[in-house]
């Protein structure tokens, strides 16, 4: 029987003598007119940072896009293995080509960029994200049609990787001199927003594809509403 709890200490001592050695023997790399030691600055320029409009649209449609995401993630396994009956073989094939899809379509924006500004790849991405959490509702409304279903999500995962490289981007461009902080609250934007959905879905039940698709749907509308109100300002 696998021992968990012992591999799960020998990962965290080996992350822990990572970070050590990282601190320690890793040469700073940052200027040092641009270096600060003061961890109230960083604080500081996080709250200059919230209150920055243009920079906080990025962040939230950023999040809620991720959002989507975790709906899919949280519920996906429910809706593949309990509502359709695959196995967990099967679905490990379909979460993967999905996850393949995230990697294809980053791979896609950078090519992109250049022909398109990446605002126009930003609005695409989350009107394509958008359409197609509107059929995965539709879907699930009615029909309940499998191949529709796995189409519908593929798009929507595939469109987080457009989302995310475009929404990074111009985030970090406003940052200024705070662009750590600034790394920081994009960050937290994903996983904080990610994970107020996931349980949503389980919540709302685990029977159908309704709940994942409402939800993966209301935070695509979500996003779509936020960037088409402030993208002129952002």
């Amino acid at each position: 029987m696998t021992d968990w709890n012992g591999i799960f200490y020998l990962l965290a001592a080996i992350g822990a003598i990572l970070i050590v050695l990282a601190l320690t023997i890793l040469p700073e790399t940052l200027m040092v007119d641009q270096r600060t030691q003061a961890i109230g600055h960083a604080f500081r320029g996080m709250g200059e940072l919230v209150k920055t409009k243009s920079f906080m649209t990025y962040v939230l449609t950023q999040g809620l896009v991720y959002g989507a995401l975790f709906s899919y993630i949280s519920g996906s396994t429910f809706v593949y293995q309990q509502y359709y009956g695959l196995s967990a073989g099967v679905f490990s094939i379909f979460y993967a080509v999905n996850g393949l899809g995230i990697v294809l379509i980053t791979k896609l924006t950078g090519n992109l960029i250049g022909k398109y500004t990446e605002k126009q790849l930003l609005s695409v991405a989350i009107t394509i994200g958008t359409l197609a959490g509107g059929v995965l509702l539709a879907n699930a409304l009615t029909l309940n049609n499998f191949w529709i279903m796995v189409v519908g999500l593929w798009i929507v995962v595939g469109m987080v990787g457009m989302v995310n490289t475009t929404a990074t981007s111009l985030g970090m461009q406003q940052s200024g001199q705070q662009a750590g902080s600034a790394s920081a609250l994009l960050g937290l934007g994903m996983n904080a927003i990610g994970g107020i959905m996931s349980p949503l879905v389980g919540a709302f039940g685990t029977t159908s594809p309704l709940p994942m698709a409402s939800l993966i749907i209301a935070a695509e509308l979500a996003a779509y509403l936020l960037w088409t109100m402030n993208k002129q300002t952002a």
